[in-house]
């Protein structure tokens, strides 16, 4: 009795230790691009191209994509998905000259999980002559990166402004595209061991070129934010280790007693 005590004891001590490295970790990214503003007259905006995709780790996905002649409504596109919920989401949405998109991701499965999404949305411009132009947009970053003793979490995330030089077909497809132009930010944070990070920062970009000719061109608007949770290895490798070791000793000690 007094030596099961004891391995109990162990097991006590153990086990704790190696629940202790796995308290719960998350990571939630939101980035908002626009409304896209242009108050240049030989600036036309004719046709809009929306699309969303929104990916998880285990497989599940969702997208949607639009088009539309610039004068009709919605621009909207927008794709959910959900993997082991709630362990992980992506949403993506477009609407109006804006892009939004929001990643989620915890380990209150156990397990490390992924969320991805991405909106972006192109307007195709007839520029009717040679000048300087300018684009400016408002854009929001958000994220809550928390992690527990020996997890981590993890936000990505790029956004922009891209203007490209378009051919365009006698059908008024788009054939060609060189990008001429552009304007983004990046945004990468891992927390860990206890770490959080809470913030949310707004701001404006601004993307001027210098048309050299007139004709079409394409402006892309896109947000593309991950999110990631997941266990540190030594934490695993911790866990699995104390439960293996408890284990071990109290069939070393149940082997030892007389039957």
């Amino acid at each position: 009795m007094v030596g099961r005590r004891k391995v109990l004891g162990w097991a006590a001590l153990i086990i704790p230790l190696a629940a202790s490295m796995g308290q719960g970790a998350l990571s939630d990214v939101t980035v908002s691009l626009g409304t896209l503003q242009n108050s240049d007259a030989f600036v036309q905006f004719v046709d809009v191209y929306s699309q969303a995709y929104g990916y998880t780790q285990n497989g599940l996905g969702g997208s949607s994509e639009d088009f539309h002649d610039g004068a009709s409504i919605p621009y909207i596109a927008s794709a959910n998905a959900n993997g082991l919920s709630p362990q992980a989401r992506a949403t993506a949405q477009t609407n109006f000259k804006y892009v939004t998109s929001h990643t989620y991701a915890d380990t209150s499965g156990g397990t490390s999980s992924r969320a991805w999404a991405w909106a972006s949305q192109d307007w195709l411009l007839n520029v009717t002559t040679p000048e300087d132009g300018t684009f400016t947009a408002p854009y929001t970053i958000a994220w809550d990166l928390e992690s527990g003793a020996g997890e981590t979490a993890t936000g990505d995330a790029y956004w922009g402004l891209f203007l490209y030089d378009t051919t365009v077909n006698s059908s008024g497809e788009l054939v060609a595209n060189d990008l001429v132009a552009s304007s983004w930010l990046p945004f990468s944070l891992v927390v860990s061991n206890g770490d959080s990070s809470l913030f949310s920062y707004p701001d404006a970009m601004t993307l001027k070129y210098e048309f050299s000719s007139a004709g079409a061109y394409d402006l892309k608007l896109m947000v593309d934010p991950e999110s990631t949770a997941a266990p540190l290895p030594g934490a695993v490798l911790l866990g699995s280790l104390g439960l293996g070791v408890s284990g071990w000793l109290l069939r070393r000690r149940e082997r030892s007693v007389p039957a």
